[in-house]
């Protein structure tokens, strides 16, 4: 491999730990992401919603990029794989990505603490039939 310490170390892990090794670690990264997602799906605060899908994205479409450059659906790119690859300054953005995600997760859960009557994670249909039956409203 060329650059097995940077570009190809996904191709090295495999290598060396095999495909359930890989499918594993995407697996970690898929966790990572979806929790983004579920972050920005519960944050009530439109800028929260907004940078919590916004990071999430940015590390689903790193990672995309890096395995799709390395199979090669892409051409190789010089991103590198996140928290794997050697690189400081790409570890520390990684870093501050996560924790970013946690900060906005800590404040969405510090307001509903702070207001439980507000429903967080119900879809809108839902969210308003709770406040029309709050109102006594019939819904439509």
């Amino acid at each position: 491999m060329p650059v097995a310490h940077s570009d190809y170390i996904l191709a090295a892990f495999g290598e060396e730990i095999g495909l359930i090794g890989v499918a594993a670690l995407i697996m970690l990264f898929t966790v990572i992401v979806t929790r983004g997602m579920q972050i920005a799906l519960v944050t009530q605060d439109s800028f929260g919603k907004l940078a919590a899908s916004g990071l999430a994205m940015t590390m689903m479409i790193q990672i995309f990029t890096v395995v799709a450059g390395i199979s090669s659906l892409l051409p190789m790119t010089g991103l590198t794989t996140p928290f794997i690859s050697a690189g400081g300054s790409s570890l520390m953005a990684n870093y501050m990505l996560i924790a970013l995600l946690v900060r906005i997760s800590a404040a969405s859960n510090l307001e509903q603490i702070a207001a439980p009557d507000q429903p967080a994670s119900l879809p809108v249909a839902a969210a308003q039939e709770l406040a029309a039956a709050r109102a006594g409203e019939v819904p439509a």
